[in-house]
């Protein structure tokens, strides 16, 4: 099946499109879109704005968000498709079902100590209900445990969260040579591996290394 969006005209408003990806089980289409909507405003088919979303056949298009941080699609413990994402409206990272546009905030970011930035995985579809997060700063030392961490997160209000690892990296950013040294970790599909980058420790060199997170096939069995 081919579908088509004309988005001709779009940019002579500031409407550029930044990027776009498809749901994991192919029912949604998302549009990132450079022009971020007013607060307490969503886009429309006619004035895109924020995170749009279309269906399959680019029609029907939707405001989700009026604006969004990294996020990622991913699948929930019931099959639904949702967003997990870096909500910059209530600093949480949140949830998002992209049937219902039902928000869950999941976790509180915690930015009293530093500008913690982050990046998600949602790409563990023989694991539904788990994401993973991986974040940086530009501090060397650790106010929180979720400075410079690897951790995993359950889709659900009030769900586990699983620390992995500390990234022992370094960024700050000011050094264009520490962009590719904010982690960005990912996961495979039945969540048992994970690769992350690091320049452990060292700002500025451009010396970024990749890291591979080892887990036991059953290792959601112990949270239950």
């Amino acid at each position: 099946m081919v579908a088509t969006l004309d988005t001709r005209g779009w940019a002579d408003d500031a409407r550029e499109i930044d990027s776009v990806t498809i749901s994991p089980l192919g029912g949604y289409f998302l549009v990132y879109m450079d022009k971020y909507c007013e607060q307490s405003q969503s886009g429309t088919e006619e004035n895109p704005c924020g995170l749009m979303v279309y269906d399959r056949n680019l029609k029907n298009g939707r405001g989700l968000l009026r604006l969004v941080g990294h996020s990622d699609i991913a699948l929930d413990a019931q099959g639904r498709e949702v967003l997990v994402y870096q909500d910059i409206d209530t600093d949480h990272i949140s949830m998002l079902d992209l049937e219902s546009s039902a928000i869950t905030a999941l976790w509180p970011i915690d930015f009293s100590h530093t500008p913690i930035g982050l990046h998600i995985s949602g790409r563990a579809s023989l694991a539904p209900g788990w994401a993973l997060i991986s974040t940086y700063d530009g501090d060397p030392a650790s106010h929180t445990w979720m400075d410079d961490s690897v951790f995993t997160i359950e889709l659900k209000s009030n769900g586990h969260v699983v620390r992995l690892a500390h990234t022992q990296s370094l960024v700050d950013e000011s050094m264009e040579h520490d962009y590719w040294a904010g982690s960005q970790a990912s996961v495979n599909r039945d969540f048992t591996r994970i690769l992350f980058t690091s320049n452990w420790g060292r700002s500025g060199t451009g010396k970024v290394e990749m890291y591979l997170i080892q887990l036991p096939k059953d290792w959601l069995d112990y949270l239950s």
